[in-house]
Parts: structure tokens; sequence; C-alpha cells
């Protein structure tokens, strides 16, 4: 878990598995860093324990795909009150991989020759148009990596 003091909520995926975990709806608006509305399955009171102590503590659930799990303020500063500490001692995490790393793990999306999406879409056409087959357009898979990469900075 990263601990993010911009995060006022901790916060997990709904991918991320917690056995028993019952979900209510949430009140909550919540945006990114970069002004992404973050769409929100619900949140819980979960039980916490640190040090030998017990807390429920609030639980935000996304529904925006898989993301490593963050420990907002609301969860820092209940930690830190409940361990009788002035700051809150964690584990280090991970360092983020290289570009080359990602590269190589997602070679295929890297590749030179065109490719394929397995996604089958639907288009709605409004009422009296007429649709034109004009054949295959490429896309180049590149170009969005790179401009992704240039956007976000990863």
């Amino acid at each position: 878990m990263l601990i993010d003091t911009g995060s006022p909520v901790t916060i997990i995926s709904a991918e991320t598995h917690i056995p028993g975990l019952t979900l209510r709806p949430s009140e909550l608006h919540l945006t990114s860093f970069t002004g992404q509305q973050i769409r929100l399955r619900g949140e819980a009171d979960v039980n916490v324990e640190t040090d030998g102590r017990a807390t429920r503590l609030r639980l935000v659930v996304s529904d925006m795909g898989s993301h490593r799990p963050l420990m907002g303020r609301e969860w820092i500063k209940a930690l830190r009150t409940a361990s009788g500490l002035e700051t809150l001692n964690v584990c280090p995490v991970a360092t983020q991989p290289t570009l080359k790393e990602v590269m190589d793990k997602h070679c295929e999306v890297f590749k030179e020759e065109l490719g394929r999406i397995p996604v089958k879409v639907a288009l709605r056409l409004k009422e009296g148009a007429k649709p034109l087959q004009t054949g295959f357009h490429p896309f180049n898979v590149h170009l969005l990596a790179y401009r992704l990469i240039d956007k976000t900075g990863v």
C-alpha cells in the first residue's frame, strides 16, 4: 500500500479481493491529481489493527481498473494516533519499473507490425444515416504510446 498524503481517503481497486467486504454506496466525489474523475464502486468500514490496537476505518473502493492501493490522510492520522507515534513507520515499497522494463514486459504492444485488439465494437447510427465501408485503416500504436508517455511522464 502506498502512502499518499495528497489523498483524503484510503482507496483500493475493485479488483483487490477482500473476503467478506460488503460495500455501501459512497457519496464521495473524488478526482485524481490530474483532474480525472475517479469512479467509485462504494465504501466500507473495515477493522484495522496496529500495535495490538484495533480501530474501524473507512475503505473506499474504486471502479477504475487495477491500481495500487493508496493509504490516505484519514488512515494515516488514525493509525498514527492509535499507535501513539508522532510519525508512522511503513515498509519501503518497490521502485517504479524503468521504461525498458515496461517495454520488455509489454513487447507485444511495441512490435513493428500491425496488431489487432480483440474487442467487439457496436456503432449506433443516427436514423436515416447511410454507413460507408472504406476499408482498413492502420492505427499507429507507437505514436499513441509515445504521446501517452509524454503526457503522463510514465
